[in-house]
């Protein structure tokens, strides 16, 4: 990587797999902190591709602590998107349980 971005140095302390579903929207970096902001991506999960969906905007932005990095507290604030039916009434989201 020649030149690489400042969401590929990021992407160094998350999780394995979390750009897979999340975009790096934005970070903060504080004398004691580290706060790094995601947004799910709009891909719908594979067992709904044969559902009639649309994005819904987000649940409200939840607040993880992740790993400390060189000193510094790791705070990843994920906003997950919410997903409704078009023919039917109900909402959903991707299942995040094996996080």
């Amino acid at each position: 990587m020649d030149n690489p971005t400042s969401s590929d140095v990021l992407s160094l302390f998350l999780p394995d797999g979390t750009l897979n579903y999340f975009d790096i929207t934005s970070f903060e970096f504080g004398v004691s902190q580290v706060i790094i902001h995601l947004q799910e991506k709009k891909i719908l999960p594979e067992d709904l591709l044969h559902e009639h969906v649309h994005s819904n905007g987000f649940f409200p932005e939840a607040t993880m602590q992740d790993f400390p990095i060189r000193g510094r507290k790791v705070f990843l604030k994920i906003r997950r998107r919410r997903w409704e039916y078009q023919d039917k009434s109900g909402c959903f989201s991707r299942n995040w349980d094996f996080v």
